[in-house]
């Protein structure tokens, strides 16, 4: 792997742009020689992450982020990693933004249908290379979202409930409710109109909650676990979208969903994999330990595991990505009246690079530690696109560019 040349990296840094040039020379130099490069291109086959030093001892979860949901070369340097993690630092579960029965697959599944049964977004040929990874390493993983990802768990349902010998009446058509429901509780509902539906489909996903919790046996196995806990899932999904309908705050309803994410990687870590190292992927704004004007799942699980947990952002100097819907989205360019990062990110030549932030402040990282502008992605319902790297993580991945990933069929 070849390395930059710090003189090289100082250069390019103060040419960045008129807010680069108000740092003066030594921070730029200080900064060159803080971000410690991963690798020289977008290919990730050589990925030196000696840069983690002892950043890793004595933590049980490790959460990495991302500013959007459409960036391959973010996806690809995070799979590196996590082979990393497991390799080197003894990381043996990872846990994805995404509902938690769509991946309660049967071990014939393939990689890309488990990539499938992911987040819309995340259906892309690098998660499918991510599955197959943690399916050949024996690496455990699971969903903690709130919501639904995908529409086989039904499968799952049917046959949990089978095998238990449940009248077939308590969860027959229940998913499809679900799913014509969900729809039917956005911004424009009615609530008087969808109250009536929604109460009733609550109290039948808590009824055979109920059932099922009795039914279950002394040692319940996995997938047993799961299916009971996505129950929960629906039924307080439809709760907090139900009270959407009536008072239409998106502050709550993004702080329900992130309530209820983070009660779901408390109960894996402690019922389904306890002992066990975990990995949590998710966007930067879920995994932040802080957020100035919202409650995150990474603010109430830091409540709970404090220096246990390591977080780690990512963001990008340039590039396109693509949003939620598939379609291809030019960054913006950089901010040039404040302090951008990606003035940070392009001044730093190579491709990309780990930033530990350090529990003090020097010359050299004084910025992370004061409002910095980062646009291309979300951070608030205040549409603030300034944040303060220091709160809201522990480290960063700094990517010179990207670009959309590569979708799987449906």
């Amino acid at each position: 792997m070849r390395l930059h040349h710090p003189l090289l990296a100082l250069a390019l840094f103060i040419c960045a742009g008129s807010s680069a040039q108000s740092w003066s020379a030594e921070q730029a130099r200080l900064t060159a020689n803080e971000a410690k490069l991963i690798d020289t291109d977008s290919l990730f086959t050589d990925c030196d992450w000696s840069a983690l030093g002892t950043d890793l001892v004595n933590k049980d979860l490790v959460l990495i982020g991302e500013q959007n949901h459409g960036s391959r070369e973010i996806f690809d340097l995070r799979n590196s990693l996590i082979a990393e993690l497991q390799a080197k630092h003894g990381f043996d579960v990872v846990l994805f933004e995404s509902g938690m029965g769509e991946l309660l697959m049967p071990d014939s599944a393939s990689a890309e249908d488990l990539a499938n049964g992911l987040t819309g977004p995340w259906n892309t040929t690098s998660f499918a290379d991510l599955m197959r990874h943690l399916t050949e390493q024996r690496i455990a993983y699971a969903g903690f979202d709130v919501q639904r990802s995908g529409r086989s768990f039904v499968h799952v349902l049917r046959s949990v409930c089978a095998a238990l010998r449940l009248d077939s009446t308590l969860y027959a058509g229940l998913e499809q409710r679900y799913g014509v429901l969900a729809k039917n509780l956005g911004p424009k509902a009615d609530h008087a109109t969808v109250r009536g539906e929604a109460e009733q489909l609550i109290a039948d996903y808590e009824r055979l909650l109920s059932v099922l919790g009795d039914a279950l046996p002394k040692a319940p196995d996995t997938q047993q676990l799961l299916t009971h806990r996505t129950l929960k899932n629906r039924a307080d999904f439809l709760r907090y979208m139900l009270q959407f309908t009536a008072d239409k705050d998106w502050s709550a309803r993004w702080a329900a969903r992130d309530s209820a994410m983070a009660g779901n990687v408390r109960w894996l870590a402690d019922v389904v994999y306890p002992g066990h190292k975990l990995v949590i992927i998710a966007h930067n704004y879920h995994i932040a330990r802080n957020n100035a004007n919202e409650k995150t799942m990474g603010e109430w699980l830091h409540a709970h595991y404090a220096d246990r947990m390591f977080v780690i952002g990512s963001f990008a100097g340039g590039g396109t990505y693509a949003d939620n819907t598939r379609k291809p989205t030019p960054m913006l360019p950089p901010d040039s009246s404040a302090r951008d990062i990606k003035h940070v990110i392009t001044g730093l030549g190579g491709f990309a690079h780990y930033l530990r932030i350090p529990a003090e402040p020097t010359p050299g990282t004084q910025w992370l530690y004061e409002p910095v502008v980062v646009k291309d992605t979300f951070i608030d319902f205040s549409d603030r696109n300034t944040l303060v790297p220091a709160q809201h993580f522990d480290a960063l991945l700094l990517i010179a560019r990207v670009s959309p990933p590569v979708f799987l069929d449906p």
